[in-house]
């Protein structure tokens, strides 16, 4: 059996929003599209984990940016989204 290949793509010029991105699926969706060229917004509750993913990212030379936020707080992510946006991409985890 062989499976399909993804083609080659890249995502320069594109601006992504994770939320969740402190930890887990939101942490590996943004490396992953910052592997890919996106410039990712983390978003989480966890200010020392958001910033060492930043952090991590930076150094290998891709655009990662912060937002402190608990989306629960819907006035106050939509606040964030509209002082940090647009973005193109957009991932909830």
């Amino acid at each position: 059996m062989n499976l399909p290949q993804s083609p080659s793509f890249h995502l320069t010029g594109k601006r992504a929003l994770i939320t969740g991105a402190s930890s887990g699926i939101g942490q590996a969706c943004a490396v992953a599209l910052a592997d890919y060229g996106a410039e990712v917004t983390l978003a989480a509750r966890r200010a020392d984990q958001l910033e060492e993913t930043a952090a991590q990212l930076r150094e290998a030379g891709q655009t990662a940016d912060v937002i402190v936020l608990d989306v629960a707080d819907v006035a106050a992510s939509a606040e964030a989204v509209e002082r940090h946006g647009p973005f193109d991409i957009l991932i909830n985890s």
